[in-house]
């Protein structure tokens, strides 16, 4: 995991971690886990713009074949997704507001 691309810049879990969220790894929550672990499949798509809608249908696609695997109930998995939509939402009104990421 350590070489893994995460886009904008983050090799590993530990610099995506720290570079989207500002948090060690053993921080995140779990939402913020599985937004993490959609981002290697297009890191250049999904990591470019962490607030963007691709970002959020990719994170209930992980979340989903949580699921279907039997690692989250489907509660926890939309549990997961409105998480992650209230961070999404909070990331974009944060970057509208003052031109950051």
């Amino acid at each position: 995991m350590n070489t893994i691309y995460f886009g904008s810049g983050y090799y590993g879990i530990r610099d995506a971690a720290r570079g989207y969220f500002g948090k060690e790894p053993e921080e995140l929550s779990d939402g913020e886990a599985v937004l993490l672990a959609g981002l290697p499949n297009a890191p250049s798509v999904y990591g470019s713009n962490i607030c963007s809608s691709l970002t959020g249908r990719r994170t209930r696609q992980v979340a989903d074949q949580m699921a279907a695997c039997g690692m989250l109930s489907r509660q926890e998995a939309e549990k997961l997704c409105a998480d992650i939509g209230d961070f999404v939402t909070e990331k974009r009104e944060k970057t509208e507001y003052d031109g950051t990421r």
